[in-house]
C-alpha cells in the first residue's frame, strides 16, 4: 500500500485511514468492553450486572497492564458504573429495611365467642 499525498497536511493510504492512525491503534480488551456494558445494564433495570462489571472491570485493568491492551478507560467507566450500582442496592435495602423496622404492628385483638 503506498501512501497518497494529500492536500490537509497528511499522507493517507489507499483505503483512506490517515498514517498516524494506523501507527497508533492498539486492540481494546474484551474485558474493558464487558466491564462497561455491564455497568450500563443496572441502569436498564438488570441490576445483577453491576457487580460483574466490577469484577470484569478489575480483571480488564489488570490485563491491561499487563499485556498493554488499550480499553483501560472503558475498564475504568465500568468499574464506577458498577460500584454506583452496587452503592444503589446497598442503600435500596438499608431504605428498605429500615421502613420495615419502623411499620407499626397493629395488636392483635383476640376473638371472643
Amino acid at each position: 500500500m503506498r501512501p497518497i499525498a494529500t492536500g490537509h497536511g497528511g499522507s493517507r493510504h489507499d483505503h483512506g485511514e490517515p498514517a498516524a492512525l494506523m501507527q497508533r491503534a492498539r486492540r481494546t480488551s474484551g474485558l474493558a468492553v464487558a466491564s462497561l456494558v455491564c455497568g450500563v445494564l443496572p441502569y436498564l433495570g438488570l441490576f445483577p450486572a453491576g457487580i460483574m462489571a466490577i469484577f470484569l472491570g478489575h480483571a480488564a485493568r489488570r490485563r491491561i497492564r499487563r499485556t498493554g491492551l488499550g480499553g483501560s478507560r472503558l475498564a475504568q467507566a465500568g468499574l464506577i458504573l458498577g460500584y454506583f450500582s452496587l452503592a444503589g442496592i446497598v442503600a435500596a435495602i438499608v431504605a428498605l429495611t429500615i421502613a420495615y423496622v419502623a411499620t407499626p404492628v397493629p395488636p392483635v385483638t383476640p376473638v371472643h365467642r
